[in-house]
C-alpha cells in the first residue's frame, strides 16, 4: 500500500512538474495567459486605431493624406501564432496583404515596399536569403520578439541578438530613447507613462553593433528584470531599413500603475491628444471609449501610433 502511493505520488509530482515548467518557458501555454484585462485591450486596440486616424487628419494633414495613399501591395505582412498585426492595421483602416510564412519564399518582394512579420517569424532559409536581398535593395522590414532569433540573427548577423533570457508574462514601463526619429513623431506625449506588454519568453534584444543599431524605445524596468533595456530599434542595410520590437504588434494586456492611468481614455483623448471628438467621423471613437482608462488607451495608442509612422515613412521614401 505504501508503494502504490508513493508511486501514485511521484506521478502526480510529475505531472504538475510538467504542465508548470510548460507555462512558465511555453508561449504554447501563454494563450491561457492573457490578463483579465485582455477584453479591454481589444477595446483599446480599436480605439487607437480611430484616435490615430482622427487625431492625424486633425493635426497633421498632410501625413494623413500620405498615409491615405497607402495601397494593399504597399505592406506584405507574414502571419504568425504569437502576434496578429493584421488586427492593429484592421483597427487604424490600413490597407495590406496577407501571407503566411510558407508562401514568403514564392512571393515576389518589390524594395518599395514594407514586410511586417508577425512573431515567431519561422521561415525557411530561402525566405531567410529573399528578406536579406530585399533589404538591401531598400526594403523596409518591420519585425517583433521571436524574429530577433529566428530571421534577424539569420538574414543580419552582426547586429542584434538574442540574450538567451527569456521574459515572463509582463508588462514594462517604456521610454523614448530618440526622440529625434521620425518614427517616434506623437508616440509619446509630454507627461505620457505608457507600458507595453510582453508575452511569456519574449526575446529581449541584445546590441551587438552599437556603431550601426539605433535605439527608438528603451526600458530601465526592462533592462532592471531581463538584462536589456531595448524595446525597440533600427538599423540600415544596404539600401533598406530594419525595425524590430520586442513588444509585439497587437497588445494583450495592461497595467495601471499611476493615478493619472486611471483617469478616463475620453479624458486622455480630449485633453492630452488635444482630439476634437465632437465631429461625426468620432462617433465609433466615443464608443470604443466608454469603459476604458487612459493607461489602456495610452498603451495602445503608442504602440499604433509607432507602426503607422513606420509606415508613412516607407511611403513617403517611395517617392524619392
Amino acid at each position: 500500500m505504501i508503494i502504490k502511493h508513493f508511486y501514485l505520488f511521484l506521478l502526480l509530482f510529475c505531472f504538475i512538474t510538467i504542465v508548470t515548467t510548460g507555462a512558465i518557458n511555453g508561449k504554447d501555454c501563454n494563450q491561457c495567459n492573457v490578463s483579465d484585462n485582455s477584453g479591454q485591450m481589444e477595446k483599446a486596440n480599436d480605439a487607437a486605431g480611430e484616435i490615430v486616424r482622427i487625431r492625424m487628419e486633425q493635426q497633421d494633414p498632410e501625413k494623413y493624406r500620405v498615409w491615405q495613399d497607402v495601397e494593399n501591395s504597399d505592406i506584405i505582412v507574414v502571419t504568425g501564432v504569437y502576434d496578429h498585426l493584421q488586427d492593429v492595421l484592421d483597427a487604424s483602416r490600413t490597407p495590406y496583404s496577407l501571407i503566411s510564412p510558407d508562401e514568403l519564399s514564392r512571393v515576389k518582394l518589390d524594395p518599395r515596399q514594407i514586410l511586417m512579420i508577425n512573431c515567431p517569424g519561422k521561415v525557411d532559409r530561402t525566405a531567410i536569403e529573399k528578406i536579406r536581398t530585399f533589404v538591401e535593395k531598400g526594403g523596409y522590414l518591420f519585425t517583433t520578439d521571436w524574429c530577433l532569433l529566428n530571421v534577424l540573427e539569420q538574414a543580419f548577423p552582426g547586429y542584434v541578438k538574442y540574450n538567451n533570457t527569456p521574459t515572463r508574462d509582463d508588462v514594462v514601463e517604456v521610454q523614448v530613447a530618440d526622440a529625434s526619429d521620425p518614427f517616434l513623431v506623437n508616440v509619446f506625449d509630454r507627461g505620457a507613462t505608457p507600458c507595453w506588454w510582453l508575452e511569456t519568453s519574449s526575446y529581449p534584444i541584445r546590441i551587438v553593433n552599437d556603431r550601426k543599431v539605433n535605439v527608438l524605445i528603451t526600458s530601465k524596468e526592462m533592462g532592471r528584470k531581463y538584462g536589456e533595456k531595448p524595446i525597440a530599434v533600427t538599423f540600415n542595410y544596404g539600401d533598406g531599413k530594419v525595425i524590430h520590437m520586442t513588444s509585439h504588434f497587437y497588445l494583450q494586456r495592461s497595467d495601471t500603475r499611476y493615478e493619472r492611468q486611471s483617469k478616463s481614455g475620453t479624458y486622455y483623448v480630449k485633453e492630452e491628444l488635444k482630439v476634437d471628438t465632437s465631429s461625426p467621423a468620432a462617433a465609433k471613437l466615443n464608443k470604443d471609449l466608454e469603459g476604458l482608462n487612459l493607461g489602456e488607451v495610452e498603451n495602445s495608442y503608442s504602440n499604433q501610433q509607432f507602426i503607422v509612422n513606420v509606415i508613412i515613412e516607407r511611403k513617403e521614401t517611395q517617392k524619392k
